[in-house]
């Protein structure tokens, strides 16, 4: 059946089972900063041996790892590249430490320079010079606001009496507004997704520019070296695993020959070339004219929120930045016979090639500078650092250990152009390893891959699966005793608009987990996801009255494709629609405009039960300006600490391993009296390798 022509109404579209309520964010609660902190530090008596002189205590989540409660050590970050901490009231009580901030605080010891100090007071003073400026900021949960505080001054004199003082955000930043969020964090301006020296668009005669560093073509150039095939071949066998069955972890991904009729036919004719397509097989008169690919930019989108935190499990998390999360090219797909817009987004996501705090700060005010009153808003000077910042990442070598050198994370799709059915697939230059649950970089072609978070559709039942409810009720479920796992005994209407009532969720509701390839010995995660019939995901075995039940369900099903992308968060499917120019956001990003936030009744048990809140963009705003204000300072790394934490504390490391992820290690505390534990690093052989300093 050919689809040229035909209207997608939003008739066809499914219902949300609650839909979501606009409220303002001066509704939520207010907490003193100093509890809001989740990184203190404190000037030591005198230097270590290696030159410390500082503690730094930083706000750990609960273990989902019940055994390391009371363990006196923590270890977080790559293992490669491993963080040690200690429990800072251990610490206090060896009288290593005058004062402790709270006991969820662990420490490490690093150097912090007065330089570097200075840096801080300089980033409060510019930031000041950006316009309008506020001291408030919400305060997030994981991806949840759950109330408002103000920023905290650094104040270097109480620093040097040696008490802690909370290293938060700065105490005026500039206001989150619709105007910042576009500048630095998703520019969606038509003066640069259609800048005619940068884009191309084959349906626009003045946007032919199809050499641009922001089109497809260049993208998919950089991407194609290295991997044996010519760019041409290269799109071409991407855009042939639509048009037969691909089996991804045992999950098959059905054929969709409308990428023949709608996508690949019409761009062939443009090319000038025959096309056909033979039981599956694509045959093409010649090579596809790169030049006239049918994909229009619609957003360049800043993810430094997805970077890896010392706070534990990354994603949505604060704590100090241990790698830069993302930088993402949002395409929309067109018909090039009738040049309409489908509704197909093609992603590109990019892992940023950065992990040491300082290349990582540098990274957030190259993002910031355009923020900057100096350099004109999307002037050619603003567009041409813009270039700058992502050519960084894009060009081929900025990623050497990955496959073809290229630091794409995964391309992304989402449509429902093909079926009349929105589906989301997912492409990488990796193999995947079902035993080890490990990514394995591949030179060669992009490759269909699992869908993150997200189980097998057609193997499992969203509205009621024993096994989901056995593994979401093990997984995501935060730990017992965690601070505040009650349910809210204030009325959401207390907090919220006309129509919002019931109890929200509170406590250590976060999405600190993974989901593996397989669980129980069978495939878990899909190759592909589907919204509609599958809107979001019930546990059925789940508590309505059991708060960390509730809060593994919705974690659980909003952090799936289908949940995100539709019931859970209250969107119609796309975040950043590509078939508007400017592209259109959801109200899950904008929480339905600056100072709102957009709240969601539960699904399963409705808004008598629990709501979650959202506003994503204020959230990466705060993440990114956090990160810019903050001093790094510098740690010292032992060699071998994995090893040797092994030797001296029977086998076990106290790595609370992501839920979902196996890990490689024999996962245990490091106990004992603490009068007559050490509580700092253990011992190094002598035949070791000298400790070495590197960036935190």
């Amino acid at each position: 059946m050919d689809l040229d022509g035909v209207e997608f109404k939003k008739d066809d579209d499914p219902k949300f089972p609650f839909p979501g309520e606009s409220v303002s964010a001066e509704k939520l609660p207010f907490v003193e900063p100093i509890e809001a902190a989740e990184v203190f530090v404190q000037k030591l008596p005198k230097a270590t041996e290696a030159g410390e002189n500082v503690a730094v205590h930083i706000k750990l989540e609960e273990p989902h790892n019940k055994e390391l409660d009371d363990s006196l050590i923590r270890v977080v970050g790559d293992p490669k590249n491993p963080m040690m901490l200690v429990r800072s009231d251990a610490l206090v009580e060896l009288g290593v430490l005058k004062d402790s901030p709270g006991k969820q605080f662990f420490t490490a010891f690093a150097t912090l320079t007065d330089e570097e100090l200075e840096q801080r007071v300089k980033a409060e003073a510019t930031f000041e010079k950006f316009g309008e400026t506020t001291k408030d900021r919400i305060v997030f949960q994981g991806r949840n606001p759950i109330a408002v505080t103000t920023g905290i001054k650094f104040d270097i004199g109480v620093f040097d009496t040696g008490v802690p003082v909370a290293l938060g955000p700065c105490p005026v930043m500039p206001i989150s507004t619709e105007a910042r969020w576009e500048e630095a964090l998703v520019i969606t301006d038509l003066s640069v997704v259609r800048d005619k020296n940068r884009t191309n668009d084959v349906c626009d005669p003045g946007l032919d520019n199809p050499n641009g560093v922001w089109t497809f073509k260049h993208l998919m150039e950089e991407m194609a070296i290295g991997s044996g095939l010519s760019t041409n071949d290269f799109v071409v066998k991407w855009l042939s695993t639509w048009l037969t069955n691909q089996v991804v972890n045992g999950d098959t991904l059905p054929a969709r020959t409308q990428m023949f009729q709608q996508v690949i036919r019409p761009w062939a004719n443009a090319s000038g070339v025959t096309s056909s397509l033979v039981g599956g097989n694509l045959v093409l008169g010649g090579p596809l004219n790169l030049d006239k690919a049918p994909f229009r930019l619609s957003a360049i989108v800043n993810r430094i929120d997805l970077g890896k935190t010392s706070s534990g499990g990354g994603y949505f998390g604060g704590g100090m930045p241990l790698s830069a999360g993302e930088l993402r090219f949002v395409f929309g797909v067109q018909n090039l016979n009738t040049c309409a817009q489908l509704p197909f987004s093609v992603i590109f996501e990019y892992g940023v090639p950065r992990e040491d705090c300082a290349a990582i700060k540098d990274w957030a005010n190259q993002w910031i500078r355009l923020s900057d009153p100096l350099l004109p808003r999307f002037s050619s000077s603003w567009r041409a650092h813009l270039e700058s910042i992502t050519e960084n990442v894009v060009l081929n070598g900025a990623a050497p250990t990955k496959g073809n050198q290229n630091a794409i994370n995964q391309i992304r799709t989402n449509e429902n152009a093909l079926n009349f059915q929105w589906e989301l697939r997912e492409f990488t230059l990796s193999t995947e390893d079902v035993l080890t649950n490990v990514d394995t970089p591949a030179d060669g072609p992009l490759l269909p891959h699992s869908v993150a978070l997200t189980p097998d559709d057609s193997a499992y039942n969203a509205n009621a699966d024993v096994n989901i409810d056995d593994w979401t009720l093990f997984t995501p479920m935060p730990p017992s005793g965690a601070p505040g796992a009650v349910l809210s005994e204030v009325s959401m209407g207390a907090f919220f608009t006309s129509g919002a009532s019931g109890n929200t969720v509170v406590g250590d509701c976060s999405p600190a987990f993974e989901m593996p390839l397989e669980a129980s010995g069978m495939p878990l995660r899909g190759g592909n996801a589907f919204v509609a019939p599958v809107t979001h995901w019930q546990i059925d075995a789940a508590a309505p009255s059991d708060p960390r039940e509730v809060c593994a369900r919705q974690q659980f099903s909003v952090n799936t494709c289908s949940g995100c992308h539709f019931a859970d968060t209250s969107t119609p499917f796309f975040h950043v629609n590509p078939q508007t120019a400017p592209a259109i956001l959801s109200d899950f990003m904008t929480g339905t405009g600056a100072g709102n936030v957009l709240a969601v009744p539960d699904q399963q048990w409705g808004p008598g039960v629990a709501w979650m809140e959202f506003a994503d963009l204020d959230r990466r705003h705060n993440r990114l300006y956090e990160i810019a204000c903050n001093s790094c300072g510098r740690r010292v790394v032992f060699p071998h600490l994995i090893d040797l934490i092994v030797e001296f504390n029977g086998g076990l490391v106290p790595v609370d391993a992501v839920a979902g992820k196996d890990s490689p290690f024999k996962v245990g505390p490091v106990k004992g009296s603490t009068r007559s534990s050490s509580c700092s690093p253990p011992p190094r052989r002598p035949t070791r390798t000298r400790s070495r300093r590197t960036s935190s």
